[in-house]
């Protein structure tokens, strides 16, 4: 960001959602683009404690909600000091681990049990308080991008701290599995991939119906596509509302080529959130509609960084 002035506030801007819907990406993104631009990720967290409990053999997969719960036991100060512990030590985990052990189907399994935990998400905003405070006293930081969700309240209170935007990115779970098939090299329709559809299947249903903050867009958040009708085209309507595998496939196979430019973009998105204090909801499987020189991933990207740019400007 150029020609900046002295800030007075750190901007947050919260990026939440579901699985593999983007939300990574986009941040990852963002923080590359610009200068004084940091990020935190809560996720990534609770993944920490979901493997280091099973690890030490705490948790196992293939455990229910209620079984996870019970093995993670009640708020008392040596589980509160354990927790304390893993939070603010996630980077030497990952180099313990690596990374992409924290994503792998049997954390994906238990980590959604592990964030009900109401103990698990008092450590885990404790410790993002801290490390919000950090960025906001360094100098050459003016913005934090944040992969997490339902921050607000714990923002509120954080001294020197602006939530300028809120963004709660979805996609079907079938979008999902489709995209982490990709990741992995294996076909959507494989044993493979059945198995990583019914985990982000059952996870989601999970996400939505839990009781202790449900990962659902505000009632009265901004659709980013409300002004555009592009998801009420007959391909639109057939990729929303598709669940079979192999259909999917070949809908998307069968897209006719479409370039993503400035007129698909819908303008004005960013600053209607910042000035009215409302979370924007983003379906990124609409992008699928589009065929060009990149992928559907740039043109999610086009638009996640025109809704950032007008929040800045706002």
């Amino acid at each position: 960001m150029a020609n900046h002035s002295p800030r007075v506030d750190l901007l947050i801007c919260e990026y939440g959602g579901t699985p593999r819907s983007g939300k990574g990406t986009i941040v990852s993104h963002l923080a590359h683009r610009y200068d004084r631009v940091a990020t935190e990720e809560t996720g990534l967290v609770y993944r920490a404690v979901t493997k280091t409990w099973m690890s030490e053999g705490r948790l196992t997969p293939g455990m229910s909600k209620d079984e996870a719960l019970a093995a993670i036991g009640p708020d008392n100060s040596a589980t509160s000091k354990e927790l304390a512990g893993i939070t603010s030590n996630v980077q030497a985990l990952i180099d313990q681990y690596g990374k992409e052990a924290f994503y792998d189907e049997r954390v994906d399994s238990l980590v959604g049990f592990v964030g009900q935990s109401l103990m698990v998400r008092k450590a885990v905003k404790s410790t993002f308080t801290n490390r919000v405070e950090k960025a906001r006293d360094r100098d050459d930081i003016d913005v934090l991008l944040v992969d997490g969700r339902n921050l607000i309240e714990v923002v509120k209170n954080i001294a020197r701290t602006k939530l300028l935007l809120r963004t709660f990115v979805v996609c079907s779970p079938l979008e999902a599995a489709l995209r982490q098939c990709t990741i992995e090299g294996v076909d959507l329709t494989s044993e493979r991939g059945s198995a990583i559809l019914a985990i982000n299947e059952d996870r989601a249903r999970e996400d939505e119906q839990r009781s202790v903050d449900a990962v659902k867009p505000d009632q009265d958040a901004i659709d980013y596509w409300a002004a555009s009708d592009m998801p009420n085209s007959p391909e639109a309507r057939a990729l929303l509302n598709c669940t079979d595998p192999p259909e999917y496939q070949k809908l998307i196979a069968g897209l006719p080529e479409r370039r993503f430019t400035s007129k698909d973009l819908c303008k004005g998105v960013g600053e209607l959130a910042v000035n009215s204090g409302r979370q924007i909801l983003l379906n990124t499987n609409v992008f699928r509609l589009y065929k060009n020189s990149g992928t559907a991933k740039d043109a999610m990207l086009v638009a996640a960084y025109q809704m950032f740019e007008e929040a800045l400007a706002a």
